[in-house]
């Protein structure tokens, strides 16, 4: 397997937060692992490995984080490491942790967003829950304003092009979540499951056990040299 070059920056963050590290897993592309944690007052759901996807046109990026705070970090990051203008945002599922940081790139001319077509239903059931428990739970104040619904919903498999550096998205049946969408990149080989696998983290059932373990025996079919989890570190073949 080709050796990836890691690229650690650190950013500030908050108070609660020391350091915003991202690390180039393979050739343009940028992972933050999050906290190994369960979301709480003090890491204000910033808890879920979330990123980006540079190509010669686009940017696409990878979940959002819990928060419009962790959104504006990210985002700064991207334009920290590439001039390359921010195309996409792809929610990989409705978790509060992936998507709550969607905010932040609204002021993007064009910007798309993107995820399964499941997903914007998943946001309006859900979104009034964590808007009414985020300040109890994660000290974290969110509005209507904060769900942002995709406006490319994918049904089965969508090929997104970033500019010499096609993305496969596919949405998978009834697994972690009714709304899982997966990454990858054919330039490296490089799959990004989300929370469709947990590593060294209690993992988070809201969708079928039996789906998620039929899916997981599909994937573990393919060879991949790069597998990014929702939590936990980074896989190499």
């Amino acid at each position: 397997m080709r050796i990836a070059l890691l690229i650690i920056l650190s950013f500030c963050f908050s108070p609660a937060q020391a350091v915003f590290n991202i690390k180039q897993v393979a050739q343009g592309i940028y992972v933050h692992q999050g906290l190994i944690e369960l979301p709480d007052v003090h890491n204000h759901d910033a808890i879920a490995n979330i990123g980006f996807i540079v190509g010669k046109s686009c940017v696409a990026v990878i979940d959002s984080g819990g928060s419009p705070e962790q959104g504006r970090l990210l985002k700064k990051t991207v334009e920290k490491i590439t001039s390359v203008p921010i195309c996409y945002v792809i929610n990989t599922h409705v978790h509060s942790d992936h998507i709550f940081g969607n905010r932040a790139f609204n002021n993007i001319n064009n910007i798309k967003y993107i995820g399964h077509e499941k997903l914007s239903r998943a946001m309006s059931a859900r979104g009034p829950f964590y808007i009414a428990r985020s300040e109890e739970q994660v000290a974290v104040k969110l509005t209507e304003k904060d769900i942002i619904p995709p406006t490319i919903a994918v049904k089965n498999n969508y090929k997104l092009d970033l500019g010499g550096r096609v993305l496969i998205l596919k949405a998978h049946p009834t697994a972690h979540t009714d709304n899982d969408l997966s990454v990858f990149d054919k330039k490296t080989n490089t799959m990004w499951l989300s929370d469709l696998l947990f590593i060294g983290h209690l993992p988070v059932l809201d969708g079928s056990l039996q789906g998620w373990l039929q899916e997981i025996r599909k994937l573990e079919k393919r060879q991949f040299d790069v597998v990014i989890p929702g939590h936990g570190p980074i896989v190499r073949d």
